[in-house]
Order: structure tokens, then sequence, then C-alpha cells
């Protein structure tokens, strides 16, 4: 078994929370471009059967006051 260091493990958080404000500039961005689009996750599209991605998102645009 290989542990994760304490610095790999608050490099991968912090390349998450960047990705994570990254995806929010770009959901920003095409919600002005497109004000009537909804944003949805592709486990809310119809005849998907997954749940991935494992969160909510429309709770997710809500919670980080994207929408």
């Amino acid at each position: 078994m290989q542990l994760v260091t304490k610095n790999e493990l608050a490099m991968a958080v912090s390349t998450v929370m960047m990705q994570k404000d990254s995806l929010k500039t770009l959901l920003k961005s095409l919600i002005l471009s497109y004000p009537g689009a909804r944003i949805l996750g592709h486990r809310d599209l119809p005849y998907v059967r997954k749940e991935c991605p494992c969160f909510d998102v429309k709770a997710w645009l809500a919670q980080e006051s994207i929408i």
C-alpha cells in the first residue's frame, strides 16, 4: 500500500479547486452567451442510467451562486 504525502494531497486538492473555479468561470460565460440554456449533468439527460457526475448539478450551481 502506498501512502499519499501531505504535499501530494494538498496539490490534488488545489488542482480540484482550480478546476472548479475554471468550470464556474466557463459556465458563467456560457450563461451570458446562451441565456435560455439549461445546465445539466449528463446523468440528468433523458435515457441516461448513470449516477455520474456523483453530485446534483442543479444544487451545485445554486450553492456556487452560478444560477
